[in-house]
């Protein structure tokens, strides 16, 4: 009988087979995504806030007015390159004069 630890995964770097008790692939050295920690305090916080950020990010942009504001930030950011202002202001200024527009109508 071999004592070899049976083969459950495969590394997500290389492919290789890892051993199940494995930390780091045998094949290329990389660490074993069972032996990942999980953040603790500040990045298990930051993880969290930005798992949420996307979501909001992604609902907003499929309502018609998110899809107005990020087009009116595009052409605002465009507009900057020409005027005197900052590429963040610019597509700050655009979205929110396109957002505006929307809401009047």
């Amino acid at each position: 009988m071999s004592d070899a630890a049976p083969l459950t995964e495969l590394c997500a770097e290389c492919g290789a087979d890892l051993p199940s008790a494995a930390n780091f692939c045998p094949a290329c050295g990389a660490r074993s995504a069972a032996t990942e920690p999980e953040p603790e305090g500040l990045g298990a916080t930051l993880k969290e806030f930005a798992s949420g950020t996307v979501d909001e990010v992604q609902s907003a942009l499929s309502s018609d007015l998110g899809q107005t504001a990020a087009a009116g930030a595009l052409i605002g950011a465009a507009a900057s390159i020409l005027l005197p202002i900052s590429l963040g202001a610019g597509a700050l200024i655009g979205a929110g004069l396109f957002a505006y527009n929307k809401l009047k109508k």
